[in-house]
C-alpha cells in the first residue's frame, strides 16, 4: 500500500509542476484516461499528454486528496477515492471536487494503466427528470 501512496504523491507533485511531461510519464503506454475536465477518452500517450497540457496552463494548479481505498492484487492495484482540484483564474480561486479511480500495473514500477475521474455532482441524482411520459 505504501508504494501506491508514493505513486499518488508523484502524480500530485507532477500535476502541480506545470509540465505535462512530468505527469504523462507516470502513465503506462497503453493507459486510458477519462479526465475530469474533458468529455473525450484519452487512450494514447499523446492524447493523455494533450489533456494534461491544459492543466499546465492553469495558474497555481493543485490537487488535494481526500479519503481513499487501496486494493493490491499481485501486479495490479486500484486506488479509489476523491480529490479536489484548485487553481486561480481571473483573480478568483476555482475548486472542482471530483471522484477518481486509478488502476496501476507493476512492471519495473507502478504505472497508471486506467484513470477515471469525474466531477462530484452538486445534488443527488433525480431519476424523475428522465422518466418518459410515453
Amino acid at each position: 500500500m505504501q508504494e501506491i501512496l508514493k505513486a499518488q504523491e508523484r502524480w500530485q507533485e507532477a500535476l502541480s509542476s506545470g509540465d505535462e511531461n512530468n505527469i504523462t510519464k507516470l502513465y503506462h503506454p497503453d493507459a486510458v484516461l477519462w479526465g475530469t475536465l474533458s468529455p473525450d477518452l484519452r487512450n494514447t500517450p499523446e492524447l493523455i499528454g494533450g489533456y494534461f497540457k491544459r492543466f499546465a496552463t492553469l495558474h497555481d494548479i493543485k490537487v488535494e486528496f481526500g479519503d481513499h481505498d487501496i486494493r493490491e492484487l499481485d501486479k495490479v492495484a486500484v486506488n479509489t477515492g476523491y480529490y479536489t482540484f484548485s487553481w486561480k483564474e481571473d483573480g478568483k480561486e476555482i475548486t472542482v471536487p471530483a471522484r477518481y479511480s486509478f488502476v496501476y500495473v507493476h512492471e519495473d514500477e507502478w504505472l497508471i494503466i486506467d484513470h477515471h475521474s469525474s466531477v462530484i455532482p452538486e445534488t443527488p441524482f433525480d431519476p424523475s427528470k428522465y422518466i418518459s411520459s410515453k
